[in-house]
């Protein structure tokens, strides 16, 4: 906000329009002295409708801001409940793939064992038909 002669102007050209109308207003002189009544209420109903204009115009933005603001809330609820979901498919995903590892391990050692014997016992007849001989 400005000041402009001691009076705080709001930055909406609207009110500032109101303002420049207060400043320059001029009301009509009765013929004895005083102001015409009928003039003096004609300007205050003037800066009514302006003001009343402005409050509706106003009234109108926060009313769009809100229901934006609650557009967006939910896309970001969207967007959490999304993630939730990945990420539990991600867990579920890691831990079959452990498992999986966790089983191929032990059948690699199953393998290894058999193998191991199985090289044993050729390893040991291959001897034996040697010494035999």
């Amino acid at each position: 906000m400005e000041q402009n002669n001691n009076i705080e102007v709001c930055s909406l050209p609207e009110i500032q329009s109101i303002v420049g109308y207060l400043q320059n207003m001029e009301f009509k002189r009765k013929l004895f002295g005083g102001c015409d009544e009928d003039n003096v209420m004609e300007h205050i109903h003037h800066v009514t409708l302006q003001y009343q204009s402005v409050c509706s115009n106003l009234y109108a933005m926060y009313r769009q801001a809100e229901w934006e603001r609650t557009q967006m809330q939910d896309k970001l609820t969207h967007i959490e409940q999304e993630a939730a979901t990945y990420f539990q498919g991600c867990c579920q995903w890691k831990q079959r793939f452990e498992e999986n590892i966790a089983y191929l391990q032990a059948q690699n050692w199953q393998l290894q064992q058999q193998l191991t014997a199985q090289w044993t016992e050729m390893e040991q007849a291959r001897q034996a038909y040697y010494y035999a001989a």
